[in-house]
């Protein structure tokens, strides 16, 4: 007599193979997703801050920008936010998609710089981004104010 159907054993035994293949790859799932968000962080600061040097270039005004690490918020002064063109913005490390905070932020041994109206920062900087273990750095050009992101 010919069977038609999986006994239970087969459907136990397929479960649990299931099982072990899914409890393997869930660390790496997370890692990856812990990866992206600092990736999304790091690449969004970094767009914002040759934004402001771009903008104080073509505006000929002086962008300060202050970094709280205690809260993990970049504030952006005279550069006007893209939808509201509200003339400040904070920018929050840790709103989703990014999820970052930071682990150091250092430009010339001060949290905060200026972008001249010739889109010079008064210093070269580096800040580092860090997400569960993680780390990415942007750096700051002193000589053109634009940033690069590096892990």
């Amino acid at each position: 007599m010919p069977r038609h159907a999986f006994t239970l054993v087969e459907l136990i035994v397929v479960l649990v193979i299931i099982s072990a293949v899914a409890g393997l790859a869930l660390p790496a799932y997370g890692s990856a997703l812990a990866r992206y968000r600092l990736d999304a962080a790091a690449y969004d600061l970094s767009r914002e801050l040759d934004r402001a040097a771009t903008h104080a270039r073509a505006t000929s005004t002086t962008v300060t920008i202050r970094f709280d690490t205690t809260n993990h918020v970049v504030g952006f002064d005279d550069l006007p936010e893209r939808i509201t063109a509200a003339t400040s913005f904070a920018f929050d490390l840790r709103e989703s998609p990014r999820d970052a905070t930071f682990f150091s932020v250092d430009f010339s041994g001060t949290e905060d710089y200026q972008i001249s109206g010739f889109g010079v920062p008064s210093s070269e900087g580096l800040i580092v981004l860090t997400n569960g273990g993680i780390e990415r750095r942007i750096k700051v050009d002193a000589a053109t104010g634009m940033s690069r992101v590096s892990r």
